[in-house]
């Protein structure tokens, strides 16, 4: 991420992909809007670079991959919430659906949860996260500091599940915020 972005804030200067100071956003002048190309691609290298493609790994990186073209999109050109809001709920459930929930276990004595109830469940707390880093991201350092924070108790959870794809997917992703927080 660190040597990536660089000369893609170059880019971004050039093609206009900026931010201008507003009511949400507290920076002095036009910044690059292009941390998440970096933090996106520098997750994926490593990512790919541990993971074999599987039917979990693929429905995140489709699902990510929506999420990251529409918020590309919006730094261009402003859509519309209502829009961005059905398009975040698609992803979601190609997430979810895609890595094979089918019932979310609980501690005794309470019950497993069935899928007809998980699966929304599961797409509700998804878009709601992915919502939620969006409009917390106007002041520097915020939604990349909450990402990371985020992303290693995740990886912590990933690894007492015993899971790597999740310590992995959520270990790439804070390496690349980290890369991101130098220059934010």
């Amino acid at each position: 991420t660190m040597m990536v972005l660089p000369p893609l804030g170059v880019l971004a200067h050039r093609v206009g992909l900026l931010a201008h100071p507003d009511a949400r956003k507290t920076h002095h002048g036009a910044v690059p809007q292009i941390g998440g190309v970096a933090i996106v691609a520098s997750a994926i290298v490593g990512m790919s670079l541990l993971l074999t493609p599987g039917p979990g790994y693929i429905a995140y990186l489709v699902g990510a991959l929506i999420v990251f073209l529409v918020g590309l999109l919006d730094d261009y050109r402003e859509l519309d919430y209502r829009l961005k809001f059905v398009v975040h709920c698609i992803a979601a459930t190609i997430t979810v659906v895609g890595a094979g929930l089918t019932v979310v276990p609980l501690n005794p004595p309470l019950p497993d949860l069935p899928a007809w109830f998980a699966l929304p469940v599961a797409v509700i707390l998804l878009t709601g996260t992915t919502n939620a880093i969006n409009l917390v991201d106007g002041l520097d350092g915020l939604a990349g500091g909450l990402t990371l924070l985020s992303c290693l108790a995740l990886a912590v959870c990933g690894y007492q599940a015993e899971s790597p794809l999740v310590l992995i997917i959520t270990l790439s992703i804070a390496g690349g915020v980290v890369g991101f927080l130098r220059f934010n």
